[in-house]
């Protein structure tokens, strides 16, 4: 039997990363799956910008001391839910649902070290094919590539040109002459598009 931990982000639905097994997932596994989640999304920080929450079930390697000390020193908020309530982690319950349908029942599984060499696939396909009604029928890459194309489109003064252009904001007439008021939304919080590992 082969085990495995996730992290999904909860706006974009995407699987982050992850870890698998065929012994017990342990709280180093889960240590390393959040420090490498943190750099796959926000680059190597050695504390997230503004806390973030890292919500997990009951399970011991998520509730171990040191598997919350390491949440809180990097800018995560350990939260678990309510004991023997899946259905409060309904977003994670789904993604295992659509894993087992989609994925798991329709490849060959003969033993375990088969399904390990096939999770790589699997996750990339369910990130970059795969599509979601919550997200319009797109892929997690493809909302996520949309949400950052949107705000960048939005954003006060902005104006698209080439990335090999070397012809400056100064020149094109696109620097305001006042001071744009700040304007924040979620995705253009997010340092994640430098920094994507397809």
């Amino acid at each position: 039997m082969a085990r495995i931990a996730f992290t999904l982000d909860c706006c974009d639905r995407e699987a982050i990363s992850w870890v698998a097994t065929t012994g017990g997932i342990d709280s180093g596994d889960v240590r390393d799956l959040m420090i490498e989640s943190v750099e796959r999304r926000f680059g190597l920080v050695n504390r997230l910008p503004l806390p973030i929450q890292w919500l997990s079930d009951n399970g011991s390697p998520y509730t171990a001391r040191e598997t919350r000390a390491l949440a809180r020193e990097i800018g995560l908020v350990p939260c678990t839910t309510p004991i023997e309530s899946p259905q409060s982690n309904g977003m994670a319950e789904a993604f295992v649902k659509t894993f087992k349908r989609d994925y798991a029942r329709i490849s060959p599984c003969s033993d375990a070290a088969t399904v390990l060499r096939q999770l790589d696939g699997w996750f990339e396909h369910y990130n970059t094919v795969h599509p979601h009604r919550a997200l319009g029928y797109r892929s997690p890459r493809e909302f996520r590539k949309r949400l950052v194309d949107e705000a960048t489109e939005n954003a006060v003064g902005a104006l698209r040109r080439s990335p090999d252009s070397t012809v400056s904001a100064d020149a094109l007439g696109s620097r305001p002459s006042v001071a744009p008021r700040a304007v924040a939304r979620s995705a253009s919080l997010d340092a994640s598009p430098a920094v994507d590992h397809p």
